[in-house]
């Protein structure tokens, strides 16, 4: 099976894992079931871009890879201080490939924050109280270190957005600055892949 189709295959079947795990099954208790409802605005989602430390050096330039990582996340939700879970998609062909049926890429405004994404899990899972990570992989895109379809810095990279999201990891600002970058004031933690 193609990378793409088993990619494809794995984030349905997380995502469908995640969305049941935090809405009740249908025949729960009317009065406490809850349904995943567009209730938030995706033209107004904060969009927004982190470079997370991935604790390799693929490329041997004596400086531990960053991945790019662009986020869009409901901003009524951070305007309430409510934290959201987050459906994260890690994927090596953001800029030389694209994604989807149409071979999208992911476009930014003048200032490099994110103004649209492949696909359609941003304006899906936005609105109704999801934030939506696209990670660039190592060696892709905006990421630094050496490309490794599959390989250990994939792993890593997706690890360690994972760990950011978390608490866990470094987050950056930028891609070689020393401004701290924290999920923790939005991210439940709960990550669909």
């Amino acid at each position: 099976m193609p990378i793409r189709a088993r990619s494809r295959i794995l984030v349905g079947a997380a995502t469908a894992a995640l969305m049941s795990a935090l809405v009740p099954q249908a025949g729960a208790n009317s009065a406490s079931a809850r349904e995943s409802r567009p209730i938030y605005s995706y033209d107004n989602a904060v969009r927004e871009s982190v470079w997370v430390d991935t604790g390799l050096d693929g490329d041997r330039d004596g400086r531990t890879d960053r991945v790019a990582v662009d986020i869009v996340r409901p901003r009524e939700a951070a305007q309430r201080g409510r934290k959201v879970p987050v459906i994260m998609d890690a994927s090596p062909y953001y800029s030389c490939c694209g994604r989807g049926n149409e071979s999208q890429k992911k476009t930014y405004d003048a200032n490099g924050d994110p103004v649209q994404f492949p696909l359609y899990y941003d304006n899906y899972f936005v609105p109704r109280g999801y934030a939506f990570v696209a990670v660039d992989l190592a060696g892709t895109s905006r990421s630094d270190g050496c490309d490794d379809v599959g390989g250990r810095s994939d792993i890593q990279s997706a690890k360690a957005v994972v760990d950011w999201l978390n608490g866990r990891g470094r987050g950056y600002t930028t891609r070689t600055g020393t401004e701290r970058a924290r999920a923790t004031g939005w991210s439940t933690g709960d990550t669909g892949m």
